[in-house]
């Protein structure tokens, strides 16, 4: 079972200079002890979301970065809600898969 693990980084910093920490945060998003290569970097930092200029999301398949002055409690609790229904959908897919090896079984 996999839980998105969510990071907030609270900054007057802009975005932008999330970009030059790339290889440093790469692997915190990835959950990697290595740095990442230049082309596994672009991949991990491609689903990036901002709604102001001082703010920024950037969504992995594991964890979440939000990064800006203020608190993103929104943010946090969609992305909580999208992993509850996640999981909620692996039981019943687990559950349908047992049911099916019952049945043709």
């Amino acid at each position: 079972m996999k839980i998105i693990i969510f990071y907030g980084l609270k900054t007057n910093s802009a975005p932008e200079n999330f970009e030059a920490n790339k290889p440093i945060d790469g692997p915190i998003l990835r959950n990697e002890s290595m740095l990442l290569s230049q082309s596994e970097q672009n991949e991990a930092f491609k689903y990036r979301f901002g709604y102001t200029a001082e703010d920024l999301t950037i969504i992995d398949w594991n964890r979440a970065i939000t990064i800006g002055p203020e608190s993103d409690d929104d943010v946090w609790d969609v992305l909580e809600y999208v992993n509850l229904q996640s999981l909620e959908l692996r039981y019943y897919d687990s559950e349908l898969d047992k049911r099916l090896d019952e049945f043709i079984g």
